[in-house]
């Protein structure tokens, strides 16, 4: 029974997994990828024998999400501003 807790995932990863996840779908003010990219860390450090992948997943997937919206709000300052701002 001890053998079976211990390969199980732990909260932390599982919820930065979702976050991660959602981070490409809903993200207001990056909250989501933050709070993702954090729980992942949070995740891998507090591990101990536990698998880390499902926090690893989540971390890789909160920073993707994080660049992905970063890249589109350039984009959409750039048609919204101008090229003026970044001059």
């Amino acid at each position: 029974m001890n053998e079976m807790q211990e390969n199980k995932a732990s909260g932390v990863s599982v919820a930065a997994l979702i976050l991660g996840i959602c981070g490409f779908f809903c993200n207001p003010l990056s909250l989501v990828t933050l709070t993702a990219i954090v729980l992942g860390i949070v995740g891998i450090a507090t591990a101990g024998k536990r698998p880390k992948g499902m926090a690893i997943t989540g971390l890789c997937l909160g920073i993707a999400a994080a660049i992905c919206q970063l890249i589109t709000d350039l984009i959409l300052s750039v048609f919204t501003l101008g090229m003026s701002f970044l001059i």
